[in-house]
């Protein structure tokens, strides 16, 4: 369908490039594989970052150890992510990150957990969320409308990056 309508639309020579560039892959797929290159950098961090969440959400108690050791009052969420779905590890590294001192504290305490990352994972992990929220987390929430159309949104938002 795709090939009729560009030949049809290149009878009159309108298409730019003789319709080179007609077809656009997936703004949302293109995005996952970029962000994808960059969470690489940081995939141990995550690797402890996803055992953290697992081993304290497995118990109770681990969970109550964690709250104890937060400074802040209020309950104390971690949020797994699912792997192949980039913002949810973006929704976990923020969370992990919020309590990254905690999580410290925690390892002083449950001498069983052995996941926390280092020092230096945990600025890397920083510093690849702090680019992920404003440019990709941001272009992908407004792409992944529905209610809206998102064509015209493309290239602007793709050259940010």
């Amino acid at each position: 369908m795709q090939e009729i309508l560009k030949d049809r639309l290149n009878l009159d020579k309108n298409l730019v490039c003789e319709g080179d560039y007609f077809h656009i892959r997936c703004c949302a797929h293109i995005l996952k594989l970029i962000v994808q290159d960059g969470l690489d950098v940081i995939s141990t961090a995550l690797s402890k970052i996803r055992d953290t969440v697992k081993y304290i959400k497995a118990s109770t108690s681990r969970r109550i150890q964690l709250a104890d050791c937060v400074e802040s009052d209020g309950e104390v969420v971690l949020s797994l992510d699912v792997q192949n779905i980039w913002n949810s590890t973006y929704v976990m590294l923020e969370k992990a990150l919020k309590y990254q001192r905690s999580l410290k504290r925690f390892k002083l305490v449950d001498k069983n957990y052995k996941h926390c990352p280092s020092s230096e994972e945990w600025k890397r992990a920083k510093i690849i969320h702090d680019i992920l929220k404003p440019i990709f987390y941001s272009i992908t929430t407004l792409m992944s409308g529905r209610s809206y159309y998102t064509s015209n949104l493309y290239f602007a938002h793709i050259w940010k990056i």
